[in-house]
């Protein structure tokens, strides 16, 4: 009668030992995935490509109605742009980069009535054309300026003198072919404007000196898709 008392008594600490032996396993394991290195490892940040995040940052706010988009949201992609310029200006984006800040300048001009972007703009422009004159981003960059001076500035000499600019740069082109129609839908313009109205003249008689009102654009000190923006090629 003793004997399977024993054997019970075996396979019951048998079971006990497997029991503990599971609890050290599993404790071993809970101690594992508290510790701050594993805590760490499972918050890594993930490290995003800087294009992808700039251009979903944009695609973030072009989603936006324009009546709810602010300065600071601009700011804050325009920054993820400039980001990749300044840091790497040889990187492969860094063309399109540039070209993106001074399209999203512009369009910040239009939406908050903001004249200071609009002239920043121009210059961001100029410092693409500058920096990489081989960038495909270039081929629209002055039509884009001319649009700028044109339709938001109202600065019919600056707009000119671009258009021009694209015949003699780019000749034979589509481009120099719509900076000629652009010229030729300006210049009549201004002349009958000028047959129109004769300048006003002083108490003495003699046609009164008008100042310039246009400033010259602003030039940008920083490193910047068809009309309305320039080439990005992703």
């Amino acid at each position: 009668m003793a004997q399977p008392s024993l054997a019970r008594a075996t396979d019951l600490s048998r079971h006990q030992v497997s029991v503990c032996s599971g609890l050290r396993s599993w404790l071993a394991l809970v101690l594992l995935l508290s510790s701050p290195a594993a805590y760490s490892h499972a918050r890594a940040p993930v490290h995003r490509d800087p294009w992808e995040k700039a251009v979903a940052l944009r695609e973030k706010l072009e989603a936006e109605p324009p009546t709810q988009r602010t300065r600071e949201r601009y700011e804050e992609v325009l920054d993820a742009f400039r980001d990749i310029y300044h840091l790497r200006p040889d990187a492969a984006k860094a063309p399109a980069a540039v070209a993106a800040v001074a399209d999203l300048l512009a369009e910040k001009g239009r939406v908050l009535s903001n004249k200071g972007a609009l002239l920043a703009a121009l210059g961001q422009y100029e410092f693409l054309r500058e920096q990489y004159p081989k960038s495909p981003q270039v081929d629209n960059a002055l039509l884009l300026e001319a649009e700028i001076c044109r339709q938001d500035l109202k600065d019919t000499t600056c707009a000119k003198d671009k258009l021009r600019q694209v015949v003699e740069d780019q000749p034979n082109t589509s481009y120099s072919e719509q900076a000629s129609l652009e010229l030729k839908a300006i210049e009549p313009a201004t002349t009958r404007s000028g047959r129109a109205s004769k300048a006003p003249k002083n108490i003495s008689g003699s046609a009164k000196t008008q100042p310039p009102t246009t400033p010259a654009p602003e030039i940008a000190t920083e490193a910047p898709q068809p009309r309305n923006r320039a080439k990005a090629h992703t």
